[in-house]
């Protein structure tokens, strides 16, 4: 009995040790998510305190909610799997499974913690944002479209971006996968935050600029930037701007390509908007953070060369398909990018200083 006592004892020490990486990273990163919170909830009640209550009934949201757990966890597994074979493709012969596995062990009882804690912390993200964003035509009222459609036209030849690929429409499946790869991006940008909670396979500087950079990015792309540059976006454009619409034949395109998520969100956005009072969604399309967020992927997430590979054509899909799928400016993705490395360099300073400090 005494015995079992002491290795308890000596256990107790080796448990904590496991988690001091843990507790040094929420250390780092809850502050800033809980300050943008703050900021987010005293702004609510400044501003447009009158809130709709949305295209979507409760249940419809928890039901989302929920699959996203689920896809998330699969995620999770299904990465684990995969780094699993392919260390054992690497070890050989001299690769144990079992050997593996006991180095693991003092780790795995902080994994669902901080699982719960990552998809938590951005719920509090994501609805900060959210509370910001719907609320900037209440402050500043779309009305730079025009501006930003100009501004294309000049880049362009005094045409719209999307009308040099209007062959892509024309090829069965095409944009479908470009439409596939913008949805997905949705649930890589929510499952890359909640993988620097779980993650021990990078430093922690690392993982601490990648939140930071992610943050940072918000507030100044998603919610400074945005509030100055309220726009649409050319989906909404006959919405707003009077006269002649040079988006119209690009929405019959994408309504001629059958059933896309990108359509389906569209209409729900502006089902959002026209109700009255505040919406619970929101519009903005200057800047693209679709861009933005990406180039943070190919400044995390590219260090072998198969990585490279793979993210750097997911970010020419998202860059192209910003436009093609009416979503957004050319101009909102070319500033969004300087946007994303601004804030990583940003990032980086901060995350030296505070590792440095803790």
């Amino acid at each position: 009995m005494a015995l079992a006592t002491q290795e308890t004892a000596q256990l107790r020490p080796a448990r904590l040790a496991a988690f001091a990486d843990d507790f040094r990273f929420l250390k780092l990163t809850l502050p800033l998510v809980i300050a943008y919170f703050v900021a987010a909830f005293v702004y609510k009640h400044f501003v447009g305190t009158v809130v709709s209550d949305g295209p979507l009934s409760a249940g419809e949201k928890f039901v989302g909610a929920f699959r996203f757990i689920q896809f998330m966890a699969l995620f999770f597994l299904s990465t684990a799997a995969i780094q699993l074979l392919l260390k054992a493709a690497e070890g050989g012969k001299a690769f144990s499974l079992e050997t593996h596995l006991r180095r693991l062990a003092p780790r795995l009882p902080a994994v669902p913690v901080m699982f719960a804690i990552g998809i938590f912390t951005f719920a509090v993200f994501i609805y900060a944002y959210a509370l910001f964003k719907a609320r900037i035509p209440e402050v500043h009222p779309f009305g730079l479209d025009q501006l930003f459609a100009s501004m294309d036209a000049a880049m362009f030849g005094g045409r719209q971006a999307w009308e040099y690929f209007t062959w892509v429409y024309d090829i069965p499946g095409l944009i479908n996968v470009i439409d596939f790869n913008y949805s997905l991006w949705v649930a890589l940008f929510q499952c890359s935050f909640v993988y620097c909670f779980i993650t021990r396979s990078e430093p922690l500087e690392r993982r601490v600029r990648y939140i930071y950079a992610l943050i940072f990015t918000q507030i100044i792309g998603g919610t400074i930037l945005a509030l100055m540059l309220s726009s649409v976006g050319p989906v909404y454009y006959g919405h707003i701007v009077e006269g002649v619409n040079p988006y119209a034949p690009q929405l019959e395109l994408l309504a001629d390509a059958g059933r896309l998520n990108a359509t389906n969100y569209q209409t729900l956005l502006w089902a959002d908007y026209s109700l009255p009072g505040v919406g619970q969604l929101g519009i903005s399309a200057m800047p693209s953070l679709h861009c933005a967020v990406t180039t943070l992927f190919l400044l995390m997430f590219t260090r072998s060369l198969m990585m490279k590979v793979l993210v750097g054509l997911f970010a020419v899909s998202i860059f192209f398909g910003s436009f093609l799928l009416a979503w957004h400016y050319v101009v909102d993705g070319i500033l969004d990018v300087a946007v994303g490395y601004g804030c990583w360099q940003l990032a980086g300073w901060a995350s030296r200083k505070v590792t440095a400090e803790a």
